[in-house]
């Protein structure tokens, strides 16, 4: 499964992306945001890994048969999410769109029983009542700290567009050094929300050894503010 980005006005090449896995993967529609952000969504089997770069963020549709998926990329292609939707029966997503809020709709069918919130161990089922139902879905952007339930992660920053960066390096391999001035506590998530990491910062080092490689959410907490940014550990 590919995506490709061209200037539309002098059909320029931008960039490619490829995902997926050793079964079958079907994009069946793409949108944009106001900000250019990529969303799509379709069906896939097995476990296919919806992160275009180096790192993996695999998803894996029960029983091996389809399910849907909405994939997230920034305008430049670059990895934000991915969710999964569905049950052990054929789930298929057809159509993707957004508003100006970030929400993100969905629709498709299902057959069976299938679970439509994506953060797991939660589930919202719901059961077809002939071979096969619609579904309409409404998933809407996570605010900081929240990365589980109904929630995509649409507004997750970089953590690296202030003056002073709240902290370097990012990509980072065992030590993260951190902006005392705005930061006091930090958190590092996976991205079913299981906290890796918990602590008040008394250096500006944090020791991120025990973290095994790949892409986490890192919640950077001050007196008045919660800022969450995308960490990739290597």
């Amino acid at each position: 499964m590919t995506l490709t980005a061209v200037q539309a006005q002098n059909q320029t090449f931008d960039w490619t992306k490829s995902m997926g896995g050793f079964g079958n993967e079907y994009l069946v529609e793409i949108t944009t945001d106001q900000a250019g952000n990529v969303y799509n969504t379709g069906h896939f089997e097995g476990t296919a890994d919806f992160d275009p770069a180096l790192g993996t963020f695999e998803l894996t549709s029960p029983a091996n048969n389809w399910d849907i998926f909405i994939s997230m990329l920034d305008k430049n292609g670059n990895f934000i999410g991915a969710r999964r939707m569905g049950g052990t029966s054929g789930d298929y997503g057809k159509s993707i769109t957004t508003d100006t809020k970030g929400n993100i709709y969905t629709t498709g069918y299902f057959s069976g029983t299938a679970d439509f919130n994506p953060d797991l161990p939660s589930t919202f089922n719901f059961t077809s009542l002939g071979s096969s139902d619609v579904f309409i879905s409404k998933l809407r952007p996570c605010s900081s700290g929240d990365t589980g339930g109904d929630c995509v992660l649409s507004n997750i920053e970089d953590g690296q567009t202030t003056t002073k960066p709240l902290f370097y390096p990012n990509p980072a391999l065992d030590i993260l050094h951190i902006n005392l001035e705005a930061v006091s506590d930090v958190r590092i998530l996976d991205f079913t929300g299981k906290i890796l990491l918990n602590e008040h910062l008394k250096s500006n080092k944090l020791d991120i050894s025990r973290i095994k490689p790949g892409i986490y959410l890192l919640e950077l907490n001050s007196t008045n503010t919660t800022r969450t940014v995308k960490l990739t550990v290597e």
